[in-house]
C-alpha cells in the first residue's frame, strides 16, 4: 500500500456512522516513535531533552517568561518520562465538524487508554465540573469546565472528549487507525466543501480557496524522519491534464542564497489553481480573479486570454530582504515560449497592464520622492523603487527594488540541497532565518541565530490527472538544535535544577 493509501484509509471510514465527513480530522500515528525520534535531536547536545534545555536557561537567566505559557508546557512535555504516555495517544483522533448553521463542533477520540488521561479527566470533573446526563446509549458523561463547552465519556478503553454531546457519541463509534499500522507522523484529512460552510472566517476562506481551486479532499502526513521534518501533500483534483516539468535553466537566474525563490509551470489548470486560491482570499464577488482581471486589462487594451497567458511557459521570481527582514528588492521572470513572444510582452502587454499604476509610480524605472514619516522603508522601497521591465532572450524580467535583478554568488541551479527536478512542475525554497526576522524575532534572538546557517526548507511536487501532489522539506536539524542550544544561556550540567 502507498503512503496516502494508508493515510486515506486510517482517515475515512465511518462503520455504522451516517454522517457528512468532517471539515477537518487529524490522526496522531506512532506519536512514541516521533516523540523518540525529536529526543535523538538532542543527542549532540549538553542536554538531553527540550524540557531539560528549558529548564536549564530558566535557570540561567532566572527568568520564568521567558516563552509564552502554552509553549514551555508543551516543551516541558517533551521528556523521556512522556513516551509511555504518548504510545496510549496512538491513533488518537481530533475532528472538526460544521453544523447546518455552520457553527464548529470538536471532538477528540483516544482509542486505548489506560486509564492514565482518565484519571485526568476525573480529575477535572471534580475540580470545575460535574457529571451530566447519560447519552441515549447508557454511557456516563461529565462536563470537564464550568461553562459545559468539554464534556468526556468513556466506553471500555476508549476515552472521548468533545464539545457537544451528539460530536461525543460520534467519536466513541470512530474505527481504531492504530490498528492499521500505517506510517508514523500527523495524519490529516480535510474537506474543503465543509470548511467553506463555516461560519468562522479564516476557515471558510481557506475552503473557499480550495473549493475554487477544484479541491475535492486533501490528505497530509506530516513526520520527523531522521534529521528533517518532512510534509507530503495529495490534493485531489480530477479531470486535470499532467503539468509540464520545470525547465531547470529557470533556476540560473534566481540567487541560492535568496531569502524566497520560486519557479513553477504555467498552464491553464495551473492558471485555473492559482486563481481558485486566491478566490478565497478576496471577499465574495460574482466573478474569479481572473474573469476579473480580464475585465481591468481589457481597459488597457490587453486581453490576457489572447495575449498573455497563452504566451506563458512558467514563472519564477525571488525576493529579497534587509537586516530587519523587511522587502527590500525582488524579481519576477515571466518564461515566454518564444523570443518574438517575450518581446511582445514586455514591449505591449505588460507596460499596458502597468498603465493604471503610472501614476503612482510615476515613471517605471525611477525612484518615487522620500516616504513620508513613519512610513515602512522596507516595504516601500519594494514596493515603489527602480521598477522596471526588460526581456532577453524569451525571459520576461520584472524588477523592483534596490539593485534587484543583480546578484553575485552561486545561483539557485547550482544548488546542492534540490531535490531530484525530473517531473516537478513547482518549487519553492526559502531561508528560515530572514522569516523568523520578518516575524519579529530580533537577530540576536536564540532561534535566530540557529537559523542563520541552517539549510533552507523546500518545497515541490507536480500536478497529476488526478491530484496535485507536493512535499516540504527541512533537513539537518540536529545541526540547527545543536546550534539553538549553544546560544542560549544554560546552567551548567553538573549543577543541579531549583
Amino acid at each position: 500500500m502507498t503512503t496516502f493509501t494508508l493515510v486515506a484509509a486510517a482517515l475515512l471510514g465511518h462503520p455504522g456512522i451516517d454522517e457528512s465527513p468532517p471539515a477537518i480530522r487529524i490522526v496522531a500515528a506512532q506519536p512514541a516513535e516521533q516523540l523518540v525520534r525529536i529526543l535523538s535531536l538532542f543527542d549532540q547536545t549538553p542536554v538531553s531533552s527540550p524540557a531539560e534545555w528549558l529548564a536549564r536557561w530558566r535557570a540561567a537567566t532566572a527568568n520564568p517568561d521567558l516563552l509564552s505559557k502554552a509553549a514551555q508546557a508543551l516543551i516541558a512535555a517533551l521528556n523521556p518520562e512522556m513516551i509511555p504516555e504518548a504510545a496510549i495517544l496512538d491513533g488518537a483522533t481530533f475532528q472538526l465538524e460544521t453544523s447546518a448553521e455552520g457553527s464548529l463542533v470538536w471532538s477528540l477520540l483516544i482509542p486505548d487508554d489506560d486509564g492514565s488521561y482518565a484519571a485526568l479527566a476525573t480529575a477535572m470533573a471534580l475540580t470545575d465540573g460535574a457529571a451530566e446526563p447519560a447519552l441515549a446509549s447508557g454511557i456516563p458523561v461529565d462536563r470537564l469546565d464550568p461553562n459545559g463547552r468539554i464534556l468526556t465519556a468513556r466506553s471500555g478503553p476508549r476515552l472521548a472528549f468533545a464539545s457537544s454531546r451528539d460530536a461525543l457519541e460520534r467519536a466513541l463509534l470512530l474505527p481504531d487507525p492504530s490498528k492499521l499500522n500505517g506510517p508514523p507522523g500527523l495524519l490529516l484529512h480535510l474537506e474543503p466543501a465543509q470548511l467553506a460552510s463555516a461560519t468562522l472566517d479564516p476557515l471558510a476562506r481557506l475552503g473557499r480557496s480550495l473549493r475554487e481551486a477544484g479541491v475535492a479532499v486533501i490528505d497530509a502526513r506530516l513526520v520527523l524522519e531522521a534529521d528533517a521534518l518532512a510534509c507530503e501533500i495529495r490534493a485531489t483534483r480530477s479531470g486535470r491534464t499532467p503539468s509540464s516539468a520545470l525547465d531547470p535553466a529557470w533556476l540560473a537566474a534566481l540567487p541560492a542564497d535568496a531569502p524566497l525563490a520560486f519557479s513553477l509551470t504555467l498552464d491553464t489548470d495551473a492558471i485555473d489553481l492559482l486563481t481558485g486560491l486566491a478566490a478565497g482570499l478576496l471577499p465574495e464577488a460574482s466573478s474569479s480573479p481572473r474573469a476579473r482581471f480580464a475585465a481591468l486589462a481589457l481597459a488597457t487594451g490587453v486581453v490576457p486570454e489572447v495575449e498573455l497567458w497563452p504566451n506563458l511557459r512558467g514563472l519564477s521570481g525571488y525576493l529579497q530582504l534587509d537586516a530587519r527582514g523587511q522587502p527590500q528588492a525582488g524579481c519576477l521572470l515571466l518564461h515566454a515560449r518564444d523570443e518574438r513572444a517575450a518581446q511582445r510582452l514586455a514591449d505591449r502587454v505588460l507596460p499596458r497592464l502597468a498603465q493604471p499604476f503610472r501614476s503612482r509610480l510615476r515613471n517605471l524605472g525611477a525612484p518615487l520622492p522620500p516616504p513620508r514619516a513613519g512610513a515602512n522603508q522596507g516595504l516601500r522601497a519594494a514596493e515603489f523603487n527602480a521598477f522596471g521591465i526588460e526581456h532577453q532572450g524569451a525571459d520576461v524580467r520584472l524588477t523592483w527594488g534596490v539593485q534587484a535583478g543583480a546578484f553575485t554568488g552561486r545561483s539557485l541551479h547550482e544548488s546542492t540541497q534540490l531535490p531530484d527536478l525530473t517531473g516537478l512542475d513547482h518549487l519553492i525554497v526559502f531561508q528560515p532565518s530572514p522569516l523568523l526576522l520578518a516575524l519579529g524575532l530580533g537577530p540576536e534572538s536564540p532561534a535566530a541565530i540557529a537559523a542563520r546557517t541552517a539549510p533552507p526548507v523546500l518545497i515541490y511536487g507536480r500536478r497529476q490527472p488526478d491530484a496535485l501532489i507536493s512535499s516540504a522539506r527541512w533537513i539537518g536539524l540536529s545541526q540547527t538544535v545543536g546550534r539553538l542550544v549553544a546560544a542560549t544561556p544554560q546552567r551548567p550540567a553538573d549543577e543541579p535544577l531549583p
